[in-house]
C-alpha cells in the first residue's frame, strides 16, 4: 500500500495496537487487538474503543479513512511478526460484508503483500488455500515469508 498508516503505539508484547482514525468530522480511538487461538494462531481484531471503554469490532464508522487504517493494520502485522516470526495471524470480518471487503483489499493489495507475506483463504469447509483472487473465503490467514 502507498497510503501512510497512523502512528499508533504498541504494548510491549505487540498483542495490542491503538491509533486515533482521524477526519474532518471525527476522532475515533481504534485499537488491534492479536489474541492467541492456540500454539500457533492468533486472531486479529480491528474494534474502536467507544467512550465507555466497552471495544466493538460491529461498527461502521465510516469515518472516510479506510485507507490509512487498513495500512495501519498492515503496520501492526509487520510489528507483530517482528517479535513472533513463526506465528500465523487470522482474521475474518464480523459478517459476510466485511469478510468480503477483507478480500477485495487484498486482491487489490496482493502484489505488495506477497512482498512480505503469504496469503491464505479458508474456505467454509475450514480448508485453508493459497489466496486466489476473487475467491470465497470466510476468513484469511497471514504467515511471514523469511
Amino acid at each position: 500500500m502507498t497510503e501512510p498508516p497512523y502512528p499508533f503505539l504498541s504494548s510491549e508484547n505487540r498483542l495490542t495496537f491503538a491509533f486515533e482514525s482521524i477526519s474532518t468530522e471525527r476522532i475515533i480511538i481504534k485499537q488491534v487487538l492479536y489474541d492467541q487461538i492456540d500454539t500457533i494462531y492468533y486472531n486479529l481484531a480491528l474494534v474502536d474503543v467507544m467512550s465507555d471503554g466497552r471495544l466493538a469490532d460491529d461498527i461502521v464508522s465510516n469515518n472516510q479513512d479506510m485507507p490509512k487504517i487498513i495500512a495501519t493494520v498492515l503496520q501492526t502485522m509487520v510489528s507483530f511478526f517482528d517479535k513472533y516470526p513463526d506465528k500465523f495471524i487470522y482474521f475474518q470480518g464480523s459478517n459476510p460484508v466485511l469478510t468480503r471487503f477483507y478480500r477485495i483489499i487484498i486482491d487489490r493489495e496482493l502484489n505488495k503483500l506477497h512482498e512480505l507475506f503469504w496469503v491464505y483463504g479458508r474456505r467454509s469447509d475450514d480448508s485453508l488455500e493459497k489466496f486466489v483472487p476473487n475467491g470465497v473465503y470466510v476468513g484469511f490467514v497471514f504467515a511471514l515469508k523469511s
